[in-house]
């Protein structure tokens, strides 16, 4: 038992363990120095050396051939294969939902029966990075791309939300990590960035309760397209005959709007009273009383 002991004692003994040559020592730099966060660097180091030490010159070879295996290999395969999986839900070559093992294969089978037709000779999982890179523009290819509208639409909601300098963040985010580029955006992720933003946009919160208060109000009805738009157009002409502010609700800024919001909230406020009364009227009439 003591001679188990002092082997394992032996082996775990740093000075006695192989040591990293120098080609490791220039492979560690740079990747710490493509990372660029000395913090993270002595975290990366303490896990694998599980604690033993947070210094690069504390790591044996076994320990330093492991990290450099991870950042040179299976992190830049992972990250490879993420962006095409990420490129083909946004071309529809795979389907969302929810993940089972028989969604999982199905969707492996149309990755790779989309590779073949377009000549890729390699199954989706035997791919390297660099092939795995080729095979981006295949997928572009048949994308439906962002139009020139929703980019339009897109900046001005950036800088409407005071996000336009975050821009490139928020693209990133929003492609899962595939692109900082709105130009690089599908048409279907543009249109649910839109719709994001359209949400956090306080002029379109505001017009929305413009909306809400006239449906309740009930100088509007009807959620048909066609009612949609006559709806606003009975809001602008409401606006600019009799508005607070008499301006169309799509040229009012925040201010204007918060007026408008008041009025509308008054208007709505007093529409049980305002049905009293016409009932009071209509009952009155038909008993053939004068009505004021």
């Amino acid at each position: 038992m003591k001679s188990l002991i002092k082997l394992f004692k032996h082996q775990l003994n740093p000075i006695k363990m192989k040591k990293t040559t120098q080609k490791q020592i220039i492979q560690l730099l740079t990747i710490f120095t493509q990372i660029g966060n000395i913090q993270q660097e002595k975290e990366i180091i303490y896990e694998y050396t599980e604690g033993r030490t947070d210094d690069v010159t504390g790591l044996n070879h076994e320990e330093a051939t492991r990290i450099i295996e991870y950042y040179t290999v299976i992190k830049p395969l992972g990250e490879a294969r993420e962006k095409v999986i990420d490129l083909a839900f946004a071309a529809d070559i795979l389907v969302r939902g929810v993940s089972t093992p028989e969604s999982f294969k199905n969707n492996s089978d149309r990755m790779d029966s989309f590779l073949t037709k377009q000549g890729v000779k390699k199954r989706f999982i035997e791919l390297t990075p660099s092939e795995l890179k080729r095979t981006e523009k295949h997928f572009y290819a048949v994308m439906k791309m962002i139009s020139k509208q929703q980019i339009k639409i897109l900046h001005t909601l950036l800088n409407k939300t005071g996000q336009m300098q975050h821009k490139r963040e928020v693209i990133y985010n929003f492609s899962n990590r595939r692109t900082t580029s709105s130009r690089e955006l599908s048409y279907d992720e543009a249109k649910h960035l839109i719709s994001r933003l359209n949400d956090s946009d306080p002029f379109q919160k505001m017009r929305k309760k413009v909306f809400a208060l006239a449906y309740e109000s009930g100088m509007i009805y009807g959620d048909t397209p066609e009612d949609i738009k006559m709806n606003a157009a009975k809001i602008d002409m409401f606006l600019k005959s009799r508005g607070t502010v008499k301006k169309p609700l799509i040229e009012l800024n925040l201010t204007e709007l918060n007026k408008v919001v008041n009025q509308f909230f008054m208007m709505a406020k007093k529409m049980p009273e305002q049905e009293a009364k016409k009932a009071v009227n209509e009952l009155l009439t038909e008993c053939e009383l004068k009505t004021a």
